[in-house]
């Protein structure tokens, strides 16, 4: 029921929108347009894994990897909304957010005492359906080729992610941990538009971040660890991400649009402190941190409008 609510609620806000674009579009004698002002809308799905492991210690050691979490096969679903703005002829502005909820997953987490994934000491094997994500990207970019057809672009990209990913099990009802992954970075962007004819156009995008990396987990079935910060994650690393968007004229400035996007991000080298109640903060290192995600969304393009 909850995840039959968020749909209707989605699509809903989705739809209304794409409504109200159609009606403007329609009328075109009543509006005036800001050719370098645009908004688009999207429904959005994708698929993604997770995974971190940690060492015995600080150098890598006893053993080299100590204990394990792997988030797989995670299907989430939202929306997004990006403005793009031209102040100049050569420059572009561009803002996006997106918020996505996770309608399924399933997930380990495992412990060794020996070298390489060996001596397996505990196992938990559970399901992870109601996390959740935020992302919002903020770029400038300079068009340094520009012409009737083909624009070129890059600039800076900055980025903030948050995800949580929550564990729960229809074995263990007392089961109520999540991970709440946070993630800050910057780098380069790249843009390219090609209109293949008046109706058609494709645009393809690419990214190379340094990501600074800071998340916790809250682990309630251990109780001599502190809640609801149980460990906390540092680490530095990079993503690199691309996309492909094709997109469609039906009139004037109202276009559909079609994209799929790859990101993949890992960090490593990282630092995991745990909380106990007793006060006390153990370190040993974080190996790596990985993630990865397919996508595609599906959405209109239209300029915003004044009366």
């Amino acid at each position: 029921m909850k995840k039959l609510k968020y749909f209707s609620v989605n699509f809903y806000h989705t739809y209304l929108i794409i409504l109200i674009g159609i009606i403007k579009v329609a009328y075109p004698n009543n509006l005036s347009a800001q050719d370098g002002l645009r908004m688009r809308i999207y429904q959005e799905i994708e698929t993604s894994n997770f995974n971190w492991n940690i060492a015995g210690n600080m150098f890598g050691e006893n053993p080299n990897i100590l204990s394990e979490l792997n988030f797989k096969n995670l299907l989430s679903s939202g929306t997004g909304i990006e403005l793009s703005y031209k102040p100049y002829k050569f420059f572009e502005l561009s803002a996006s957010y997106a918020f996505l909820m996770t309608l399924s997953g399933r997930g380990t987490d495992i412990d060794y005492q020996e070298n390489n994934r060996t001596g397996q000491t505990s196992s938990l094997y559970f399901d992870s359906e109601n996390g959740r994500q935020s992302q919002l990207n903020l770029s400038v970019l300079y068009l340094f080729f520009k012409d009737t057809k083909f624009n070129l672009g890059a600039g800076i990209n900055v980025f903030a992610y948050r995800r949580k990913f929550d564990m729960h099990s229809t074995e263990d009802s007392d089961l109520t941990s999540y991970y709440k992954y946070r993630a800050d970075g910057f780098g380069l962007k790249i843009k390219k538009d090609y209109e293949i004819s008046p109706i058609f156009s494709l645009q393809g995008n690419f990214i190379l971040n340094r990501v600074y990396y800071n998340s916790y987990g809250n682990w309630n079935l251990i109780n001599n660890f502190e809640h609801p910060k149980s460990f906390t994650h540092l680490s530095n690393g990079f993503n690199i991400g691309y996309s492909l968007r094709i997109s469609t004229k039906i009139k004037n400035q109202f276009s559909i649009f079609l994209i799929y996007n790859y990101l993949t991000e890992q960090t490593s080298n990282g630092v995991d402190t745990l909380f106990l109640k007793n006060g006390s903060r153990p370190t040993t290192r974080l190996n790596q941190t990985h993630l990865s995600i397919h996508g595609l969304r599906l959405g209109i393009i239209l300029p915003i409008f004044f009366n």
